[in-house]
């Protein structure tokens, strides 16, 4: 099985990546107050294709993106002052005390062995006086309002599943504070937001990208349960989301600390 639920070396997941997120809202929201266009240097770990880190470099000196598949490289995106370093974010290849900024976003909950190993890399590199912070999803996949008994059931129990084999952590961003404080970083910056809110008529945009996850961790899935479980977790999920009178949410974390 592979060590990641999502196929990362699709295309297909890196359009998907990309259109989650809008980079300038992104970087307004969360990483403004911590940059300065003059000076800082910044560290992406687990940037996957890029557009986060493309605008923090048109605000700052330099940014270099880690991501561990090479697949994620774009000559487009990582120009000028971004570059792209492949490598596993347990062990790092820079120097201690190098960089302003550490962040890394919706990265831990697929490597939850890795996850404190990673943040102690995070702050290894980060400067005294800089910033570590990190964003992740918490009670991913598993709040359903109104879906069939036998799909969340389904669902509910692969979860668990993925858990125990280390694949896939639901509840990170809840996780995040304990391990920050575990690295001295006293009182960190904890922000909580609702994150998936599908209630209603869901759009066909979010249809399609919930689709696109589904059908790039079906190969993982279908090991677990098997490939007609499988199927009826992508159509039954596909219909609950286009269901008026169902709802699928998750909470957000997004916490960061300064390196003493």
């Amino acid at each position: 099985m592979s060590k990641y639920l999502l196929n990362q070396n699709s295309a297909a997941e890196n359009i998907r990546l990309a259109k989650k997120v809008d980079p300038i809202v992104f970087v307004d929201r969360y990483l403004a107050p911590y940059i300065d266009d003059q000076s800082s240097f910044v560290l992406d770990i687990g940037c996957g294709p890029g557009v986060i880190g493309a605008e923090v470099a048109k605000r700052v000196n330099e940014v270099i993106g880690v991501d561990i598949n090479e697949a994620r490289y774009n000559a487009n995106i990582f120009k000028d002052d971004y570059h792209f370093v492949c490598s596993n974010s347990k062990e790092l290849p820079f120097k201690d005390n190098t960089f302003d900024l550490v962040y890394s976003r919706f990265l831990f909950q697929h490597i939850p062995a890795l996850a404190k190993q990673t943040l102690k890399e995070m702050h290894r590199v980060c400067k005294q006086g800089g910033v570590i912070l990190v964003q992740e999803i918490d009670q991913n996949m598993i709040k359903h309002h109104n879906m069939e008994k036998k799909l969340e059931n389904l669902i509910l129990s692969t979860v668990d599943q993925l858990i125990k084999l280390e694949l896939f952590e639901p509840n990170m961003g809840s996780k995040l504070a304990p391990m920050f404080s575990e690295l001295g970083l006293e009182n960190p910056n904890i922000r909580q937001e609702i994150y998936h809110n599908f209630f209603g008529q869901v759009s066909s945009e979010i249809i399609a990208r919930e689709l696109k996850k589904v059908e790039n961790s079906f190969v993982n899935i279908a090991k677990i349960v098997g490939e007609e479980k499988a199927n009826y977790w992508k159509k039954g999920y596909i219909e609950h989301l286009k269901n008026p009178n169902s709802s699928t949410w998750s909470h957000l974390y997004t916490v960061s600390g300064r390196k003493q």
